[in-house]
């Protein structure tokens, strides 16, 4: 099974911090979340706890994406959407280097699956800003 990362909306007051089954939540790849790593950096968050916080999302436990950080989220989701958009209907994305086989692993994308993923988040988002919410984060 591949690994994925959750998100969810929660509540500003909740203690929630873990995504559970019946939770409305987007699922996404964890090779897409490691491409576009690096631009996640750009977003404060919360991690592991409401007092620790960060930039980007934490890879093992949970994050919490608040308040104008949801605005930026947002807007680095749409820009890759953007780009993907102009991508082929399959398309090749380098992932993680192996240095068993001493070269960089090569992930296939399925063009709509990936625009459906982000097109999602940036709903999430938009939602999360309407209902004064967060942004729940669980990684892999």
């Amino acid at each position: 099974m591949a690994l994925i990362h959750e998100f969810a909306i929660i509540e500003k007051d909740s203690s929630i911090n873990f995504i559970e089954n019946g939770m409305d939540k987007i699922d996404v790849s964890d090779n897409l979340i490691l491409y576009m790593e690096d631009s996640l950096r750009w977003i404060e968050t919360c991690c592991n706890s409401m007092q620790t916080t960060k930039k980007g999302l934490n890879y093992y436990g949970y994050t919490i994406i608040k308040d104008e950080n949801i605005i930026k989220f947002k807007s680095i989701v749409t820009c890759w959407k953007n780009l993907f958009d102009e991508a082929p209907l399959e398309f090749m994305l380098t992932g993680n280097f192996l240095p068993d086989e001493n070269t960089y692993e090569k992930n296939l994308y399925n063009k709509q699956e990936v625009i459906h993923q982000l097109n999602d988040l940036e709903i999430m988002c938009n939602k999360a800003q309407a209902e004064n919410g967060y942004i729940l984060h669980n990684g892999i």
